[in-house]
């Protein structure tokens, strides 16, 4: 019974670790291929640089990740975060 106590705790806390831990997060360069993006928390929209700083925001943010919705900027009318 104790060992199934542990597991479940150690289960627990495996899952709470960074995703990203162990793995350094991207080097991008500047040039301009932007990409839209859509955050799972608060559903805004935002447009990133390109394709590698989307990436890089998702890693260095792991609590305000963003969902690729489409390639180029975000269109207008629509909140850019």
């Amino acid at each position: 019974m104790k060992f199934l106590i542990i597991s479940v705790i150690a289960l627990i806390c495996i899952s709470f670790t960074d995703s990203n831990q162990g793995r350094p997060c991207p080097s991008c360069s500047n040039d301009w291929t932007p990409v839209c993006g859509i955050c799972n928390t608060t559903k805004r929209y935002k447009t990133f640089q390109n394709q590698c700083l989307f990436r890089a925001y998702n890693c260095h943010n792991p609590h305000d990740v963003h969902t690729k919705v489409h390639d180029g900027e975000c269109e207008e009318g629509i909140k850019k975060g």
